[in-house]
Parts: C-alpha cells; sequence; structure tokens
C-alpha cells in the first residue's frame, strides 16, 4: 500500500508491477483508496472499520466516477460513520446514475461537508457562525458560480452592521471553505484566491497606566466570585482568558505554588506551568470548592461570556475599546519597563514560542525567573492598589485623573466615532 495524494495524473499513471493488486490510499480523504488490479482495472474503494470489523466498500471504477464525485461519497461514508451507521447498509454503492456534476453543488450542500472536515478545530464553532451569515440567495448558488464580487459584497454588510473586525474574519473563513473545496476538486479555479481584507486591523496597543490598572483591580473585586476574582487573576497572571476561565482545582499545586495548564486548554497545544505568587494564591483560597472547576456557575461547567463583566467595567472606566487581552499587554510591558524583566522570560511567562536556534538546545523552563518576575509583578500591583483609593464612578473620574489621562480618553472617543461613522 503507497500513501499519497489522488490527483488525476497519479490515477493515469498508477500500474500494479507485482501481485495481484495495489492500493493507494488518499492522503486529503480519510479512508478512500484506488486499487489497481494486474489487469489494469482501476477502483476507488472505501475502507473503514465498524464495530471492530474491517469493511470494504466497492464505489465504482475510475472510467464512470471521477475523483471528485469519490472523495463527496467517501465524506458521505465518514459522515454515516460519525453518527453511528454502517454505509455499506445504508447507502447503495455509487453509481453513475446517482452522481452529482460539479457545478450542480450548491453553496448550501458544500459547507456541511467543509465543516465535518475541520470539526477538530478549536474555532469550529465561530466557523459555523460565521458562514450561517451567507444570504440564502448565495447557498442556493452553485460553488462554480460564487464570485469575488459576491463575497466581497457580503463582507461589506457584515462590517456595516458587526465592525470591521468581524468583516474580515469572514473573509478569512470563506478562503478557508474555497481553499478546501479546490482541494477536493469541487471547483477548478479559487475565486477567492487573491481577495484581500476590506479592512485594516489596528495591532492592540491599549496598556493600562497605574490608576486604570487600579480601576479594574477595584471594579473586579465589587463583581466578585466568579467573573471578578478571575479578572483579578487575568491581571495577576497574564494568561490567556480561556485558560484562567477554565482552571481546575487538580491543576493547582499549591505546596509548590505551580499552575499546569493542560495541554488540551492551551494554545499551542503544550502544557505550561505557571509560578503562582502569593497575591494568587490568596485568591484562589476564597474561591469555593464545589466544583472540580475553579471558576463557575453551575458546578458543571466554567465560566463563559464575559462580555457583560467587561462591560461593566469599561463603562465605569470610561474607556470605549478597553478588553481583558490588554491585561496581558500591560504585564508584559509593566515586566519590562518597570522590573527590568528579559524579553526571553516574559516570553515564557505568556507562553510564546521562541523560534530561534538556541531554543533547540537550550531545554531549561526558567522556572525560578518567571517566578520571580510574577511575584515582583504581584507585590507591585498590590502596593500600587493599595496607595490609591477606590473610586466611585465616572464622576469621579475628571477629579482624580491628570490631564494627560484624560486627553488620552477624549482621543479615544474620537477615535471611536470616527470608526461608526465610517461603517455607517
Amino acid at each position: 500500500m503507497q500513501k499519497c495524494k489522488l490527483t488525476h495524473r497519479i490515477i493515469d499513471s498508477a500500474i500494479c508491477k507485482q501481485g495481484k493488486y495495489i492500493d493507494y490510499r488518499d492522503t486529503e480523504t480519510t479512508n478512500l483508496y484506488l486499487r489497481v488490479s494486474h489487469t489494469g482495472r482501476k477502483v476507488f474503494s472505501f475502507l473503514y472499520k465498524f464495530k471492530g470489523r474491517q469493511h470494504r466498500i466497492t464505489m465504482g471504477d475510475c472510467t464512470v466516477l471521477s475523483l471528485q464525485q469519490a472523495r463527496k461519497t467517501a465524506c458521505n461514508y465518514r459522515l454515516m460513520l460519525y453518527k453511528g451507521i454502517d454505509p455499506k447498509i445504508s447507502i447503495p454503492k455509487y453509481t453513475p446514475s446517482s452522481t452529482v456534476e460539479t457545478a450542480d453543488i450548491c453553496l448550501h450542500d458544500a459547507i456541511p461537508q467543509f465543516l465535518y472536515a475541520k470539526r477538530n478545530l478549536r474555532s469550529i464553532k465561530r466557523y459555523t457562525a460565521v458562514l450561517d451569515k451567507i444570504p440564502n440567495k448565495y447557498l442556493r448558488c452553485s460553488v462554480q458560480g460564487i464570485t469575488r464580487s459576491s463575497i466581497r459584497t457580503i463582507a461589506q454588510d457584515i462590517g456595516r452592521v458587526s465592525g470591521y473586525s468581524a468583516s474580515n474574519y469572514f473573509i478569512r473563513v470563506v478562503k478557508s471553505l474555497f481553499s478546501w473545496l479546490e482541494s477536493m476538486d469541487m471547483i477548478q479555479d479559487n475565486p477567492l484566491h487573491r481577495l484581500k481584507q476590506l479592512y485594516t486591523e489596528n495591532q492592540g496597543e491599549w496598556v493600562l497606566e497605574d490608576d486604570e490598572l487600579c480601576m479594574v483591580w477595584h471594579q473586579a473585586k465589587k463583581l466578585g466570585y466568579p467573573f471578578g476574582t478571575c479578572i483579578q487573576m487575568l491581571l495577576l497572571l497574564g494568561q490567556r482568558k480561556s485558560e484562567v476561565a477554565r482552571m481546575q482545582w487538580s491543576e493547582i499545586d499549591f505546596g509548590n505554588a505551580i499552575w499546569t495548564i493542560p495541554s488540551a486548554t492551551v494554545k499551542n497545544k503544550k502544557s505550561h506551568k505557571v509560578p503562582l505568587s502569593d497575591a494568587c494564591i490568596a485568591l484562589l483560597t476564597t474561591c469555593p470548592k464545589t466544583s472540580t472547576f475553579v471558576f463557575t456557575t453551575t458546578d458543571k461547567t466554567p465560566i463563559s461570556g464575559f462580555t457583560k463583566p467587561t462591560n461593566r467595567i469599561r463603562n465605569n472606566m470610561d474607556i470605549p475599546h478597553w478588553t481583558l487581552h490588554d491585561l496581558r499587554r500591560t504585564l508584559a510591558t509593566n515586566l519590562a519597563r518597570n522590573h527590568n524583566t528579559y524579553e526571553t522570560i516574559i516570553s515564557y511567562i505568556l507562553n510564546h514560542s521562541v523560534d530561534n536556534i538556541t531554543k533547540r538546545y537550550n531545554k531549561h523552563p526558567y522556572m525560578p525567573h518567571q517566578r520571580k518576575a510574577l511575584q515582583q509583578y504581584a507585590t507591585w500591583v498590590m502596593d500600587l492598589v493599595s496607595q490609591k483609593e477606590e473610586f466611585k464612578g465616572k464622576g469621579d473620574n475628571a477629579k482624580r485623573y491628570p490631564t494627560a489621562i484624560a486627553d488620552r480618553y477624549a482621543i479615544r472617543k474620537r477615535e471611536h466615532k470616527r470608526f461608526k461613522q465610517f461603517i455607517e
């Protein structure tokens, strides 16, 4: 058996030199095989396991069944296996009378196959929500009839309603869809190959000042457990929101003050150890141990939906574009600016990959250096919070903020107003 990406050229040149037959396993479509006999006959087949036993379905000869049709049939078979149905009993063999031409495949039928092929992605739910925004008049069209201008029109409509970030993300998802259609031979040419994003997204640049950091801490303290305590942990640790929200008690080693994030939760799929400062341990001791999750409202699942808590803090702080991810940027900036922490240590704390040759040889995790940096930062934050009195809300902002910070808010408001006028 040989593994390769089946193409029309490979199918035409495939021969059986020894034995009665040879199988070519397609690397693009799971369980799809091309069997070439010593007589020269070439047949597509689907090899799978069901209830511990191996089965083979002969789909058809290459002279009457195209590669695109065989891949489409294999996708349907795998979908039935995913549902627990044996395709050998439930689906008849693929014959020329039941074939579907490429031009007859509509976008409505292609999207479920794409989502099933990408089902292991972490963002599969977001992919599904984005593709649901495609109007019905385009879903009924053939995949060959979708043009670059039609996708650009949909993206512009999304940009007017949901903003430039949603529009750009829609284009990225649809380009991924059409690249997959091209790889599956459902379309001959990808019309979105050179389609660019309609809006320019600026990278996050907001770093919280000392007064703003204190306000976030006090507002999170007012929110209380679980969202307020989780935001305080985000402020002290600088880890990703999803990782902190899914924290479990079994992952925390209180004896060594280390939190081990499992690979299933981490973005780069590698487990990550985070040293816990004294302030973090103090926060964790205030959390109730009623569930396996540290932060939960149902005792069964971790917390989710940070929009309302973040908006409450944002409204009181009067910062239009402030996000929870800015806490991560603020920690990294303050470690370098106030505590003289090397960039390599900051990368290890943030769990960013260090791409250089030395990384292949130096396997030291710098755990003592990370602990020292996070402990210094937590001590600095707690001293800063204790020095600044708790503010009451928007009414106190004009009295307590320096002129430079007030001007900073005014500039940010004007940018937000200008962007709204632009998309409208």
